[in-house]
This record gives C-alpha cells, sequence and structure tokens, in this order.
C-alpha cells in the first residue's frame, strides 16, 4: 500500500503559516459567507495566541462597494470579532481585472490611479504596525534586562 497522497487540509496550510508570521491579515469581501469563513481563521490564530501572544491580526476589507448597505453590514459584523479592522479598504474596481487580464497590476497599469492609492495606503498602515510591534518588543527586552 502506497502512502496517502491527499493535499493537506486548508486548515493544516493556515494553520502553519499563521503559527510561522508575525502580522495575519485576513481579507473580508462584503459578503456573509466571508463573515462566516472569518470565523475559522480567527480560531486559528487564537490557536497560535497560546504559543505567540505577539501575533497581530487585523480584518482587511476587499471589493467593497462604497456606500452600499453590504459594506456597511460587513464593517458592523466584523465588529462582533475581536480583531481589529484595518481602517484601508480595497474597493472593487475594474482597474484590477484589467490589469491582470494583461498580466499586470494596478499599480503598474495606473501608476497614479485610486487603485494604487488604496494598496500603497494599505501597505503603509500593515507596515506601521510591524513597526510597532517590533518596537514593543525591544521594550520588553529592553524592560527584563
Amino acid at each position: 500500500m502506497g502512502r496517502d497522497r491527499r493535499p493537506p487540509r486548508v486548515n493544516d496550510v493556515s494553520r502553519s503559516a499563521i503559527a510561522a508570521s508575525d502580522l495575519v491579515l485576513i481579507p473580508v469581501q462584503p459578503s456573509p459567507f466571508d463573515v462566516w469563513a472569518a470565523q475559522e481563521i480567527i480560531d486559528i490564530v487564537n490557536e497560535c495566541y497560546v504559543l505567540k501572544p505577539a501575533l497581530l491580526t487585523r480584518f482587511v476589507i476587499n471589493r467593497l462597494f462604497a456606500n452600499t448597505t453590504l459594506g456597511a453590514e460587513v464593517q458592523e459584523a466584523l465588529a462582533g470579532f475581536n480583531v481589529t479592522t484595518l481602517n484601508t479598504f480595497i474597493r472593487n474596481r475594474t482597474e484590477y481585472a484589467k490589469a491582470a487580464r494583461i498580466g499586470l497590476t494596478a499599480l503598474e497599469t495606473e501608476p497614479r490611479g485610486p487603485a494604487t492609492q488604496e494598496v500603497n495606503a494599505l501597505v503603509e498602515e500593515f507596515t506601521a504596525l510591524l513597526d510597532e510591534n517590533a518596537h514593543l518588543a525591544m521594550e520588553k527586552v529592553h524592560a527584563s534586562r
């Protein structure tokens, strides 16, 4: 008999990736299905907190349609979790699909466009989180000496 060659479960892969991370960004679309699926990831994150209490976890709202009921509802639903939602939202823009169609990113096709501005703002926001977390970790090291 050969070994079982089935691929690992998604949760097993997610657990390994989360355990190896300093920052977990959970993308959530304005959809009840995404909000429900987020609970599984939060459960894995909570398991990892035991060994990694400095683990940062944030929601990123993706494909947001501005000024819609679903957009407001997803923000309300995520507020029910014990996880902060980033201030930067990635809106549902045709530029992402147009760029992908030609094998590029929106940053390349419209370097000064709103999609690029959103992505850059997202990068700045989570870079600041990582920097702050590293600073706090260094303060703990110095305080323990």
